[in-house]
Order: structure tokens, then C-alpha cells, then sequence
């Protein structure tokens, strides 16, 4: 079972975005998370919500944004994408469809 470390860190963004959290395993970053503020996102529902700015390695999400509810669901989530299991990998890069669509919903609203 992999050792995983969740370290909560301010990050300098100059919004009110600034709640930072780091996802090591076994003493690896292999995700930078922030969490999403009620000035920014309130209105659209993801206030709270942790989003994972970027993945390294079996935590890479590519271009789809990656939310997360909490701190324990950011936990659960570093640990399926780093189990021993054949389909770690591909986990790591598919998630399930409800989910999709909801990071999706989100980029939409980001960039439109």
C-alpha cells in the first residue's frame, strides 16, 4: 500500500483561489490541488470543491479538470490511481462518466 501524504499550502495565485493542497507518494509529488473559493465559484456551485491544477504520473489528468468534494476525496482518489491493480493507468486517465461531465460543466464555465 503506498504511503500518501496530503500537505495543505498557501499558493500565490492573486485571487481569492489561494487554499493550495500537495499529494505526495511515497515522498513524490504527484499532484498540486487548489481549492475552489465562494467569491469565485460560489454561483456555480464548486465552492470547496478541489481541483487538481496538475498531475504527474499516475495522477496526470490531461485537460479534463478533476474535482474533488474534500481532503478525504482527494485521498481516495491518489490512492485508486496508485493501487497495484492492472488498471491503474487507465483509471488514472478515464474517469466515470458522471464525473466527466461534471468537470466538463465546469470548464465551460471557465473559458466560455
Amino acid at each position: 500500500m503506498p504511503d500518501i501524504t496530503l500537505q495543505h499550502v498557501r499558493i500565490d495565485t492573486r485571487s481569492p483561489d489561494s487554499e493550495g493542497l500537495l499529494a505526495f507518494v511515497d515522498g513524490k509529488l504527484v499532484a498540486v490541488l487548489m481549492r475552489l473559493s465562494d467569491e469565485l465559484h460560489g454561483a456555480a456551485g464548486f465552492s470547496g470543491q478541489w481541483c487538481v491544477e496538475m498531475g504527474f504520473g499516475s495522477c496526470t489528468v490531461g485537460f479534463v479538470p478533476v474535482l474533488l468534494d474534500d481532503v478525504e476525496a482527494v485521498r481516495r482518489w491518489v490512492a485508486e490511481r496508485n493501487n497495484d491493480g492492472p488498471h491503474a493507468a487507465a483509471e488514472a486517465r478515464s474517469p466515470d462518466r458522471p464525473f466527466m461531465l461534471k468537470c466538463w460543466a465546469l470548464a465551460a464555465l471557465l473559458f466560455t
